[in-house]
């Protein structure tokens, strides 16, 4: 028997782990509506609600018809025929169905993107063992920075005879910091400092060594320590990642047994603001385990959130060594070397792990923007850069979603290599803000 409150009800032939969470995430996470799933016809015919077919069926008193595609019945992972096609300005998957009110297995469509399906298939991985961006179908079709899932659920939810969260709901933004390192030249060893003045000077870059004399001589705040600055500008309260392993050549920040780096990391704190950025060898001997506990130490709490230095996103090993360490929120979903929606949206979603075919109470948090990705992969001018955040926040605020922005201090604090990146951050706040509704710190 369905439910009182149900508003739905949405008719299968099958059941299935993949069917539950997709139409958990839909119905009751993104829409708020409340729904039951039947593979009962005549319990279907008598529901007096709005009724979804979802079967290869035709049944004449139905609301809605959508043809399933196959994936969701099954507990295999293997390539698809995703059959991409334009609709309502949108690219979709599956489509299937041209003269269905929905003409594509959006339920499928929605699991494909958010369970970052094509990554468990074979690929080629990149330098540091990451799924590229380039092979993702959504840069070979051209959608990479476009919100489809946000887009689709808009359009979805527009068919229905009542209000939805999504008619209600208000787009927002948020700051994220990655602290790779927290200072340039303070509590730093002499011989680190002098080594990469010394590498500037032979490039003929003398810029550096006069801020060195200045820091030195006028007793100035270390450049990279600009964290009051990032936090006025942006005119919110910002989520940091911490880097809290031990030296290597990729994780270079000061170590977290410094008295400096503990008495700096607890100023910062406010709440649960402060989350672990994993270093890039914390898959390995326990690694991940170890940093959390360090940085709980200083912090004197849990740890709960996290995300990967270096983007090093490898699906499922990553996401099973966070839920093992006790991490339940992770902001790692996105690409280093693009910009946009690695997962098709920019509103958070729980990780279904198709390994082992079952939904996972880590959530995952979207990032669209990365400061470092411009700057050190597509190497766009402040210009191209200032349109290309103008265009990823109008596409997430027209589908009322999160811009999830991740900077770094070392990037705002360096003006002697990156002298644009300060300017462009006080006009990313004012855009975002303008955007957005703005929310008090």
């Amino acid at each position: 028997m369905h439910t009182k409150t149900a508003q739905i009800i949405f008719y299968s032939t099958f059941q299935s782990a993949r069917l539950d969470f997709v139409l958990d995430y839909i119905f009751r996470q993104r829409l708020e509506i409340e729904y039951e799933l039947c593979t009962d016809e005549i319990v279907f015919g008598a529901f007096s609600g709005f009724k979804i077919n979802y079967s290869r069926e035709v049944i004449a008193n139905a609301d809605m018809h959508i043809l399933p595609q196959g994936l969701l019945a099954s507990t295999n992972i293997q390539a698809q025929q995703t059959n991409i096609q334009r609709w309502k300005k949108s690219f979709v998957l599956f489509y299937n169905q041209p003269k269905g009110k929905i003409p594509y297995d959006i339920f499928s469509a929605v699991f494909y993107c958010i369970s970052r399906y094509e990554e468990y298939l074979p690929y080629e991985a990149d330098k540091h063992q990451r799924f590229p961006a380039g092979k993702a179908l959504a840069s070979q079709y051209s959608f990479l920075q476009s919100p489809v899932v946000d887009e689709w659920l808009l359009q979805f939810s527009q068919i229905f005879p009542f209000e939805t969260l999504l008619q209600k709901q208000k787009p927002s933004w948020q700051m994220t910091v990655d602290i790779d390192m927290l200072w340039k030249y303070e509590n730093k060893a002499q011989h680190l400092i002098w080594a990469g003045l010394c590498k500037d000077i032979l490039r003929g870059n003398w810029k550096s060594l006069k801020e060195y004399k200045a820091f030195k001589k006028d007793k100035l705040q270390d450049p990279f320590d600009c964290f009051d600055w990032m936090k006025n500008k942006a005119g919110k309260a910002i989520q940091y990642f911490v880097l809290s392993s031990e030296k290597t050549q990729h994780d270079r920040n000061t170590s977290p047994q410094h008295p400096a780096f503990i008495q700096k990391i607890k100023a910062l704190q406010v709440g649960e603001n402060i989350g672990l950025h994993p270093s890039y060898f914390s898959n390995q001997n326990n690694k991940l385990q170890n940093e959390k506990e360090t940085l709980e130490k200083i912090i004197q709490k849990s740890i709960t959130k996290s995300r990967q230095h270096f983007i090093k996103l490898h699906l499922p090993q990553t996401y099973h060594l966070l839920l093992q360490a006790g991490i339940k929120e992770d902001f790692s979903m996105g690409f280093a070397s693009c910009n946009g929606f690695r997962a098709g949206t920019s509103r958070p979603f729980y990780w279904f792990d198709l390994q082992n075919n079952q939904a996972t109470s880590l959530l995952i948090h979207p990032f669209v923007y990365m400061d470092a990705t411009d700057l050190f992969y597509s190497k766009k001018s402040t210009a191209e850069q200032e349109k290309e955040i103008e265009r990823l926040a109008h596409a997430i605020a027209d589908t009322k979603g999160i811009f999830t922005g991740i900077w770094h201090n070392y990037i705002f604090g360096d003006t002697v290599h990156y002298p644009q990146q300060q300017q462009l951050f006080e006009y990313t706040c004012q855009l975002l803000n303008e955007v957005f509704p703005k929310e008090k710190i």
